[in-house]
């Protein structure tokens, strides 16, 4: 029977600062989301009972870019990985125009 393996995936925005209640999803091969954890105050979760060969992980929050990796698990030594996630420019505010401010 194969061992399986361990990762840790450790998020932060930009600036360093952790980012907790980020959900991590691992991906099945349909890249459909088979298991979601949230990470803690700390930024982290751990993923467990994973098989050998590459996992893929989508990390995301509100306000940020979806970050998607790939981590290759050779051995059931656990794997620490960073993710760092950029803020979107889809979240910004924006305020609404009116038309009649464009044409007065």
């Amino acid at each position: 029977m194969a061992q399986a393996g361990r990762v840790r995936i450790h998020v932060t925005d930009a600036s360093g600062a952790v980012v907790p209640e980020a959900q991590v999803s691992l991906l099945g091969k349909d890249r459909k989301p088979q298991r979601s954890l949230k990470t803690n105050e700390n930024g982290e979760t751990i993923f467990t009972d994973l098989p050998k060969g590459n996992s893929q992980f989508v990390v995301s929050r509100p306000g940020f870019d979806s970050l998607p990796l790939t981590v290759t698990v050779r051995t059931p030594d656990e794997i620490s990985v960073d993710a760092k996630l950029g803020v979107s420019i889809m979240g910004s505010f924006r305020p609404k125009r009116r038309w009649w401010h464009i044409f007065r």
